[in-house]
């Protein structure tokens, strides 16, 4: 008889138990703090990589001659075939003995903060050997940093810059980047594409 109803007591007690503990883990869950740390793991909002393409922005070409000075530029947005991600191709004339200069500025209107992102990547490749560009980063402060891009060859190159190697810019707040070309280092017709621009932690 004893043994008997130890047996029929352990259902109900089994059941009570994984209730209490069920209770337990959904009480956990709703609680807000824990729903906030799951909800980072997924959230879009700051991924481990952050491609152009997914930030609001404005891209354009400038050049000299809008104020008078040598240099014209325009872009073209080519998509590949293969997985359909754009490439701006600039095209641009610096013409030889006078001041000018011609870029590819890709703006983001209310300025971005990047300061959670570690480095910023990118694809470039050049039309000729010896042709050379800035990459810049501009923040909404006017603060402007660069880094001079020479070509070795004609073949894609991926760079990949620290966001420290660019010290007088906001990162908080950047507003710009893109491509400059200077009279100072270049001159002639060029072409030069960039794509699969992003931002990495």
């Amino acid at each position: 008889m004893t043994k008997q109803k130890s047996k029929d007591w352990s259902v109900p007690i089994a059941v009570a138990i994984i209730g209490l503990v069920g209770t337990c883990i959904t009480a956990f869950f709703a609680i807000p703090s824990f729903q906030n740390w799951v909800g980072s793991l997924f959230t879009p909002s700051s991924p481990k990589s952050l491609a152009i393409e997914q930030i609001s922005q404005r891209v354009f070409p400038y050049y000299g001659e809008a104020e008078n000075v040598g240099g014209f530029a325009k872009i073209e947005l080519l998509f590949d075939g293969v997985d359909e991600k754009p490439s701006y191709e600039l095209k641009y004339t610096i013409p030889a003995n006078q001041p000018g200069y011609a870029g590819i500025a890709f703006q983001f209107e209310n300025g971005l903060n990047v300061s959670s992102y570690k480095t910023i990547v990118f694809k470039i490749q050049f039309d000729d050997v010896g042709n050379s560009v800035d990459f810049y980063l501009k923040d909404i402060g006017g603060k402007k940093s660069s880094i001079r891009v020479v070509s070795k060859d004609t073949n894609e190159l991926t760079l990949r810059y620290e966001l420290s190697n660019f010290p007088e810019v906001n990162s908080n707040a950047l507003l710009e980047i893109g491509l400059n070309v200077q009279d100072v280092f270049s001159s002639g017709q060029h072409t030069v594409t960039i794509r699969q621009i992003r931002f990495e932690k």
